[in-house]
């Protein structure tokens, strides 16, 4: 067997000219080039140490350029540190310290409870300190909430407010001075109410919210399926019942439906009562009004009821409205 130079098998191998010119560098001149990528990671090298000297954590600039000076503002304030909620697979934290386990978080679920109590206690501490609050939203009870399924049953679940949330809910009221705004979904929460107004334990500046349900429920998704009471004469006389004798103010809304096109309106007004009109309740398939246009329509329909003695004052009350 014959002995041979050494050679590159590849370009020989290759049958096609075109192809084997290529290789052999016969070809016309490549449109490639190489790029000396030194210079460029030089330049992103110095970008980054530009970026890490200017930056500050603090919120404030610090000139690389000592000869450059900005005006001084005239109206600022120091950033301040927002709390920040930490959650691994073992713990949560709230700005660095432990509020909770994942076991404990584990129990609460099975239970059917999710809040985390120490987390939300300090959260709402922190909001009172920063936000000049008056009043708190607090709902005294527990009621199902859902809509029509597929077969027009109802779905959905419990919206749970246990006398341990409600307790909790009027004690941190009383200790930052707020007046609860009690969500009365149910005659139930209602009890709730007048059991502490009856024992002095209502903190000042309770507001009693009742709640109908209109047709079309809370959620407004379909007819058919809604909570507590309805909207009629019987029903809020039957609640105005179990006020006699607090002197407890009241409003009346409807969730998911018209408050004006229900007796309630005008019967509320005439029982010394207040409306509470707005986008969050209301619900109409056919408009969707403002909130703006929905106190109007409030007021306009108070004028129609001039025969009522109490609607003077609460029209002119509300005439700022419209400007």
């Amino acid at each position: 067997m014959p002995i041979h130079a050494p050679h590159a098998q590849l370009y020989s191998s290759v049958k096609l000219e075109v192809a084997k010119a290529k290789l052999g560098h016969a070809g016309r001149k490549s449109s490639y080039a190489a790029l000396n990528l030194v210079a460029y990671i030089d330049m992103m090298t110095m970008l980054v140490i530009f970026l890490l000297m200017s930056f500050s954590a603090t919120g404030e600039i610090l000139f690389v350029q000592k000869n450059i000076v900005l005006p001084d503002a005239q109206n600022w304030t120091d950033l301040e540190r927002a709390p920040v909620i930490g959650v691994s697979k073992d713990v949560v934290t709230l700005d660095g310290s432990q509020v909770a386990t994942a076991d404990e978080l584990m129990k609460d679920s099975a239970t059917g409870d999710f809040k985390i109590a120490e987390l939300h206690d300090k959260l709402v501490t922190l909001i009172a300190e920063r936000v000049p609050l008056t009043m708190a939203a607090v709902d005294p009870g527990s009621t199902n909430l859902g809509a029509p399924g597929a077969d027009g049953l109802p779905e959905g679940g419990v919206y749970a407010n246990s006398y341990g949330d409600v307790r909790q809910a009027f004690g941190f009221c009383e200790e930052h001075g707020l007046g609860p705004q009690l969500a009365i979904y149910e005659p139930g929460f209602l009890q709730c109410v007048l059991t502490y107004h009856r024992a002095g334990r209502l903190p000042a500046g309770a507001m009693v919210k009742l709640y109908f349900g209109g047709e079309w429920g809370m959620w407004a998704r379909a007819r058919g399926v809604t909570f507590g009471l309805p909207p009629t004469k019987h029903a809020l006389l039957a609640y105005l019942d179990m006020l006699e004798g607090t002197d407890l103010p009241w409003s009346v809304s409807v969730w998911g439906g018209d408050l004006m096109a229900t007796p309630v309106a005008r019967l509320a007004l005439e029982r010394g009562g207040h409306l509470h009109v707005g986008l969050e309740e209301h619900f109409d398939p056919d408009a969707k009004p403002t909130n703006v246009a929905l106190v109007e329509q409030a007021v306009d329909r108070c004028e129609d009821w001039a025969d009522i003695h109490t609607l003077t004052t609460l029209c002119r009350s509300h005439e700022r409205v419209r400007g």
